[in-house]
């Protein structure tokens, strides 16, 4: 799988810095851009502990299962269709 692509760093920066300013109680992403985009972000932002990075759907699921099916959770998963990160959305809705 090829890694992320050049001069995307700063879009998933921003990406995420939207997200952190949105207040949503769990961010959860996969993939290596926005892995360093939220390392980028952790050292400036105490809110970003809010972001969990995961390699792939499934790890990410197992990380962020339980915060986001709390009661009143606003959750945003994001990812590329390739991470397949429809699965999560699935699995939230059944929860």
């Amino acid at each position: 799988r090829p890694g992320p692509a050049p001069g995307s760093h700063g879009l998933h920066v921003e990406t995420l810095t939207l997200c952190l300013d949105a207040r949503f109680d769990v961010v959860g992403v996969a993939g290596e851009a926005f892995s360093a985009a939220a390392t980028t972000l952790a050292a400036t932002r105490p809110d970003a502990a809010v972001v969990v990075v995961a390699t792939d759907a499934e790890a990410l699921w197992e990380k962020i299962c339980v915060p986001a099916t709390a009661t009143g959770s606003v959750v945003l998963v994001k990812g590329s269709r390739g991470m397949g990160m429809e699965r999560i959305v699935r699995r939230l809705v059944e929860e």
